[in-house]
C-alpha cells in the first residue's frame, strides 16, 4: 500500500521506495448562463442531495471546449454558446483537474441523460437550491458569476 510523500505531492511505496505522483485527467466544468438563471443538475451516481455545476472529462482529441459542448449536448440536449474560460482546480487523489467556464444557453429544451443526471433546471442566483461548498471550483462559478442584463 502506497503512503504520503514526506514532502511532495505524491505517494511512495514502503518496500521499494518508487514515488508515485498523481495522473491528471482534465475535466471541464461550466455555468450555463441563460439570462438572470444558471444551470445547475443532479448527479444520478453522486452528490445526489446537492444540485452542481455540468462537468465532464476531456476525450482524447477533444479540445476544452469541444468536450464541455459535447458534455452539455450529452447530458442535457442544450446547445451553448460563448464560452468563457473562468478558472480551474486540481483534485490530485484521485485525478482530476477541473477547468472551468462560463458558457451562454444557445438553445434547446432540457433532454436529461437520465444515467448520468436525475434533474437539471434553471435558478436565479438569489434563489439557489443547496449546492457545493466554498472551497470547490463548483461554488465559485456560481457565486462570482456574471449575471447579464437580459
Amino acid at each position: 500500500m502506497l503512503e504520503d510523500h514526506p514532502v511532495e505531492n505524491a505517494r511512495v511505496c514502503p518496500e521499494c521506495g518508487k514515488v508515485q505522483y498523481p495522473r491528471i485527467e482534465p475535466c471541464v466544468i461550466a455555468v450555463i448562463c441563460r439570462g438572470k438563471e444558471i444551470l445547475l443538475l443532479r448527479h444520478a451516481q453522486r452528490n445526489q442531495d446537492i444540485w452542481c455545476c455540468l462537468a465532464g472529462f476531456v476525450e482524447a482529441g477533444e479540445s476544452l471546449e469541444q468536450a464541455l459542448r459535447r458534455e452539455v449536448k450529452e447530458e442535457t440536449g442544450l446547445e451553448i454558446g460563448n464560452i468563457r474560460y473562468a478558472g480551474s482546480q486540481s483534485w490530485p487523489f484521485p485525478d482530476q483537474l477541473m477547468v472551468g467556464f462560463y458558457a451562454d444557453y444557445a438553445g434547446g429544451d432540457i433532454v436529461l441523460q437520465e444515467s448520468e443526471i436525475l434533474e437539471a433546471g434553471w435558478f436565479r442566483t438569489d434563489n439557489l437550491p443547496p449546492h457545493p461548498s466554498p472551497g470547490s471550483i463548483s461554488w465559485n462559478l456560481i457565486h462570482f458569476m456574471p449575471i447579464t442584463n437580459e
